[in-house]
């Protein structure tokens, strides 16, 4: 009975500790949100408005059939979105657990999520932009089988790469879902619910 005693109040001890180190985080939290807030904000926005107009352009020249013009644009996005996504990861690789939880804390939850899902959506253009474009430059002789170019080749690629696609398409989703839409300027909201809409 003794032993059991023991290991029950080693139990409520370890309990107690975690629950009081989580709060001791969540108030460290709190803290450095609010001394760093501008400065976080004003680097996440600016590195924000950068990937947006590259996806805008990117979306452009995919509906011009500027393959090769969009993959760069999704390369810049996606650059765009690690920047931000820098900033972040002090915040976000260590609260990211507790933030959603936090009263308050919820737009950063969101851009947590939306960076996530913005690299996805970069990756997966230049990839499929790239590819699409490496189709488009294919000669009319490698239908026929000749030339230094192998159509079956470049089509099988590409199928690897759709399928690649595939699981980030996944990640996105959940990822886009648990976005506040509402948290978003008026004007950035059709770039999302199209993206939204890609991936659904």
């Amino acid at each position: 009975r003794v032993v059991k005693t023991k290991k029950e109040g080693m139990s409520f001890g370890v309990r107690t500790l975690l629950i009081l180190t989580l709060l001791g985080a969540a108030i460290w939290a709190w803290s450095y949100l609010s001394k760093n807030e501008e400065a976080v904000k004003n680097n996440i926005l600016q590195n924000g408005k950068n990937a947006v107009s590259n996806l805008l352009d990117a979306r452009e020249n995919l509906e011009n059939f500027k393959f090769q013009e969009a993959a760069d644009n999704f390369i810049l996005a996606h650059d765009d979105f690690n920047r931000a996504g820098n900033t972040l990861n002090k915040i976000g690789a260590i609260f990211s657990p507790l933030v959603s939880h936090i009263p308050g804390l919820k737009k950063i939850s969101s851009a947590v999520n939306l960076i996530a899902a913005g690299r996805n959506i970069s990756s997966m253009g230049r990839d499929v932009s790239e590819a699409l474009s490496i189709i488009s430059d294919v000669p009319p002789s490698a239908l026929l089988g000749e030339g230094d170019i192998s159509l079956h080749d470049v089509l099988e690629d590409f199928n690897k790469i759709v399928s690649s696609a595939h699981g980030k398409i996944s990640k996105t989703e959940k990822l886009l879902a648990s976005v506040d839409a509402s948290l978003l300027p008026e004007d950035k909201r059709e770039l999302f619910n199209f993206f939204s809409r890609k991936n659904a």
